[in-house]
């Protein structure tokens, strides 16, 4: 017998947030094995958060070595040597991975058809390098890595409750920060001999009240401007949050056409003229709990997700150039590996579908 099949969605992924709990390698390689027998072909590995900064940068060892070291308040409550704990909790562990580790990642997901595409959450979510680069800065009296100027009187309340994580994105030295980021990552794909697909820059949830004194929309474009310099000058493409996308001025916006992959849209309806992987929140956030049960683990923010309204997800009531969708599972409520694959099994079978299937047309529920 021979079977004819295709995909309908050439981007099919699934977004690992391992920021506020930690993966260890091994199980980092069970998720990609179970992703290859979903035939999901894009890991979004969510990097670098408040939280924690997860990847070795060589030239930068601050980054993980204060970034990713967390202590009891009590022992360092002026976060000197070390950073708060994380969501869950967890003290003193390695919660990065080193380069020649994550060689290992890019190398075995490639060989299973799966491209990772590394994200670094800015300009805000920034805190653990904000903090990181402090540490560098005490350590070295080198300031040209500042991420956040001394005299910005901002006063903000994120969405997960940070005061101080919103880069100063006016700072040249935010864009020479980055520029060591994306060559060090450029530099792994390099030798692990895998494609780069994109450097997902985050662009989402930056509070009300950042940037005291300067005019906000000026900040963005400033911003978004800085990081497609750092792109076109090293031939990568980009990607972010919906957020970057919106709001921009046409000569920005066009610009930012020519350098991007794609664009997560989780809390809209697309946007046209921008390529969109579909990751609403409603549909396709594994971390929102199954139901109102209290011994549920997850959220409700977003309403309760199941495994059977993973599959009611229709891409053709979004804008923009649909090319995938993608499921997301956000840790700030996982302790444990079990946790993981009782949030993703079975409830992210409806993303798989959709990606295989986008458009049922004529199907009904029973189907």
């Amino acid at each position: 017998m021979t079977i004819e099949d295709w995909p309908d969605l050439p981007y099919r992924g699934f977004m690992l947030d391992v920021v506020r709990d930690f993966r260890t390698v091994d199980e980092v390689l069970q998720i990609i094995d179970l992703m290859a027998s979903w035939k999901l072909n894009t890991l979004h590995f969510h990097l670098a958060d408040d939280e924690s900064w997860c990847l070795e940068i060589k030239e930068l060892p601050e980054l993980t070595e204060y970034g990713a070291h967390h202590a009891l308040p009590d022992w360092d409550l002026q976060e000197t040597t070390a950073m708060k704990p994380t969501a869950n909790g967890k003290i003193g562990n390695v919660t990065y991975y080193t380069a020649e580790e994550y060689l290992q990642i890019l190398r075995y997901a490639w060989e299973r058809h799966i491209a990772v595409i590394p994200e670094f959450d800015t300009p805000g979510h920034s805190r653990a390098s904000i903090k990181a680069m402090q540490a560098y800065e005490r350590h070295t009296g080198d300031s040209s890595f500042r991420l956040q100027d001394p005299a910005d009187t901002s006063h903000y309340w994120s969405a997960q409750d940070f005061t101080d994580n919103v880069l100063s994105v006016y700072l040249p030295s935010v864009y020479k920060f980055y520029g060591v980021v994306f060559d060090e990552v450029i530099r792994l794909y390099c030798e692990a001999d895998v494609p780069l697909k994109a450097i997902h820059i985050g662009g989402d949830e930056v509070p009300d009240g950042a940037w005291a004194g300067r005019d906000r929309h000026k900040m963005k474009e400033t911003f978004i401007n800085g990081m497609l310099d750092l792109a076109e000058e090293r031939g990568v493409l980009l990607a972010g949050w919906e957020d970057i996308a919106r709001g921009l001025e046409p000569s920005t916006e066009e610009r930012l056409k020519h350098s991007l992959y794609f664009i997560n849209i989780w809390n809209g309806d697309g946007i046209e003229g921008f390529p969109v992987v579909l990751s609403p929140a409603a549909y396709t956030y594994l971390d929102l709990a199954y139901n109102d049960s209290p011994e549920e683990i997850g959220l409700s923010w977003a309403g309760y997700l199941d495994e059977r309204k993973t599959f009611d997800l229709r891409p053709e009531q979004y804008k923009g150039d649909v090319i995938g969708v993608q499921a997301q599972l956000w840790s700030s409520q996982l302790r444990s590996f079990d946790d993981v694959l009782y949030q993703m099994i079975p409830k992210i079978f409806g993303t798989v579908e959709r990606a295989w299937n986008a458009y049922p047309d004529g199907s009904t529920e029973a189907d």
